[in-house]
Formats: structure tokens, sequence, C-alpha cells
């Protein structure tokens, strides 16, 4: 699969759960304070891209970062802040101030504090003649409101920072369509920007820990979580697919452990099949990238590797095998059925081409 194509795909999926319009009203902002989510802001933001800043607003103000990076957070209005305790066993809040335990304020104060602020700064931007038609106040509000649901504990400080800096600003009519911020906020933007770096393996560690999946603090888990993400190929951890799928698997419905932390669940399949997709680009074994994602999903059986390739070297079905990976891996359509990882939807074709050659008795290691 080429960068190209992962590389908007991801940007696309990663967060698609987020509402895009964050603090910006306009047609074209893109929203969005979590990893890859994009601006918070703006007319014209951009979506972050796997790590590095976007621009937002009309002066670059408002984008956010990927997910990478390795620093676990920033306090008050500069980085590195290391607040106080998470409230989940951690030593270090969950954005260096914001989390629950970190500057007095709980949870439910800080999202108050946006709440208002949010109010505030959309309530400008639409007293505006420049507002756009296309939307309204609420929507505006909402919207801004609703980038809290992925940062969980951390970093709500940071966004209400951000969103009162630029309701603080205001907003001026640069064109005949879009609020422009009068402010660039850029010492609270930095700040938010710093916060959600490994935001998904902040988030697992807090969940892990809650449920008693591990026992070790906040901070030693979190340090495993990202080096398990710096063992990929260069060209495969720059995605941050790592951190995308430790948030999925933080933010999933009824969390089970799998050891010390938390099992990936089958929702959250797409991004274990694109970091095999990443594997298979860079090394060309079709298996490696197959057994990664089936193994993540709990589907791989005792020996993955070994049954992929005796399946690969079958003279009969070892063609169909492999085009049904290609398939799979290319267009993230894969799952676990019936204990097996199967390519599905848009590989149906493939995957039937092979079971039906299983089925008259030709493949080996079934």
């Amino acid at each position: 699969m080429s960068d190209t194509f992962r590389f908007s795909t991801a940007l696309s999926m990663i967060f698609g759960a987020a509402i895009s319009v964050a603090v910006g009203c306009g047609d074209d902002a893109s929203g969005g304070v979590v990893p890859g989510a994009g601006a918070t802001g703006g007319s014209s933001a951009s979506g972050g891209k796997g790590g590095s800043t976007s621009s937002g607003g009309s002066g670059g103000d408002a984008g956010e970062v990927g997910t990478g990076g390795s620093d676990p957070g920033s306090g008050g209005a500069t980085s590195g802040g290391s607040g106080g305790s998470s409230g989940t066993g951690g030593a270090k809040g969950g954005s260096g101030g914001s989390g629950t335990g970190g500057s007095g304020s709980n949870t439910a104060d800080l999202l108050d504090e946006i709440e208002a602020h949010c109010e505030r700064d959309c309530d400008q931007q639409y007293a505006l003649d420049c507002a756009p038609a296309n939307s309204n106040t609420l929507v505006c509000q909402l919207s801004c409101a609703a980038q809290t649901s992925q940062l969980g504990d951390f970093c709500l400080r940071e966004y209400a920072d951000v969103v009162k800096c630029r309701a603080d600003g205001g907003y001026a009519c640069l064109t005949e369509t879009q609020p422009y911020p009068n402010s660039t906020c850029a010492v609270q933007t930095l700040a938010q920007n710093e916060c959600v770096q490994n935001l998904g393996c902040k988030r697992q560690c807090a969940l892990a820990i809650a449920e008693g999946c591990t026992t070790a603090p906040f901070d030693t888990c979190l340090e495993e979580c990202i080096a398990a993400g710096d063992t990929l190929p260069e060209d495969c951890s720059r995605y941050r697919y790592t951190d995308a799928i430790a948030l999925c698997r933080a933010t999933t419905a009824s969390p089970v452990c799998d050891g010390e932390t938390i099992a990936t669940p089958a929702t959250c399949s797409y991004y274990a099949i694109e970091i095999g997709s990443c594997l298979y680009d860079e090394s060309g074994d079709y298996c490696e990238g197959w057994c990664y994602a089936a193994d993540e999903l709990g589907c791989g059986g005792t020996d993955c590797m070994a049954d992929c390739q005796a399946k690969l070297m079958d003279p009969t079905c070892g063609t169909a095998w492999q085009d049904m990976l290609d398939c799979g891996l290319f267009f993230g359509d894969a799952a676990c059925t019936d204990g097996a990882f199967m390519a599905n939807s848009i590989c149906d074709s493939e995957t039937t081409t092979y079971t039906t050659c299983v089925a008259g008795g030709g493949a080996a290691g079934t």
C-alpha cells in the first residue's frame, strides 16, 4: 500500500468519531483537539498529520499534532509541567495539570469551564456578519464541547486555555464568509499540542490501572506503551497507529484485560491491519503483516507465521491465499471469523476463491 494512500486514509479514520468542527465555525474548518483530528478552530484549518503541527485559523494558531512524541504532559501555559497524581495510580497528572488529580480542578469542573468558554467563543463568531449561513451558534457550541470526548481526563486544562484565549481575543471578518480569530494563542496551543502527544497510551494506561490489568505505576505503563510503537520500522511508527490503536482500546465499551494491558477488540481491527500493511510494505513478507494483525486481534493461533507460510507454499492454493492476504492488507478488510483471521467485505471474492480451493483439498496447513 502506498504511503499516500495509507496517510490519507489514516487522517480520515483515526478519529472519525469525533465531531469535526471545534472552536471555529467555518465551512472548511476540520476541527479537533485529539491527535490527528486537525485544528481546534478557524476557517481554513487542516487536519493534523501524523505528528506534525497543522495550520488553523488565519494565523496557523489552532493546529493540533498527531499522536507522536514521548512527553507525557504539559502544565499551565508552557509545556513540561509534571502535574499531580493521575488519580489512577500514576505519578503524573493526566495533562500535567488537567488530570482529575492534577491541579485541584476535577474533570466535571473543567468540562463546565470548557462549555462556558465554547459558548462565549461561538457567540462572538455568530454575532458577526461573516458567520457561515449553513450553521449556527448551537452547533458551534456543541461541536466545541464535544472535542473533550476523546480526551477523557487528559489535556482538559490545556484545551480550556485554548478556547478561552480565542474567546478573549475575539474574531474579525477578514473575508465575507468566515470569522477569523484575532489572537494566535500560540502559547496555549503549544501546550495543548504537547499534551495530546501519546494520548492513546495515556488513556490506555489509566484504564488498565483502573480495570486492575496492571499494578505498574502510570509512568512505567506509559513508557512501555510508547516503547511498543518505537519497535516498529520508522515508516510504520511515524503514522502513530500504535497510539491510535491504544486510544481505540481505551475508548471501547466493556474493556477486557489482556495480560497487563487492554485487549484489542474487533472494533479496533482497522489500526491493527494498517500496522500489518505497513510491515508488509517494509519487509515484503505477507505473513509478517498478516500475523501481526491476527495476533493483535487474538486469532493468530499458536504459530501464525508457520501456518501462514505453509499456506503460501501450497502449490494448489498458495496463490489464492496470497491474493486474499494482499487484498485484506491493502483495503484493511479482515476479521476474526470462527477463530481464523480472514479477509472480508471488499475482499469477499478473494476469500471465496481461497476457501473454495481449500474445500477441494488443495491447501496445506488447513
